[in-house]
């Protein structure tokens, strides 16, 4: 079986890591790009937490990370 392409799947994800913070860039369509940043002690389980509720429906998620 083929994958079919959904609408609403992100297309594309860039994370900027830091010690207490990630950055997160994506393009849930052509043309729309969102940012949403995780901060705190526990911005990686804030991060972890949004992949699993945009994934919830076992939609592939592909990123690019960048250390800085």
């Amino acid at each position: 079986m083929e994958p079919t392409t959904d609408e609403n799947q992100v297309k594309q994800m860039q994370l900027v890591l830091s010690a207490d913070s990630i950055t997160l860039h994506a393009s849930l369509m052509p043309g729309v790009l969102t940012t949403q940043t995780f901060e705190g002690t526990d911005c990686y389980a804030k991060f972890i937490n949004f992949l699993k509720h945009v994934s919830a429906n076992g939609i592939p998620i592909s990123a690019e990370i960048t250390v800085r």
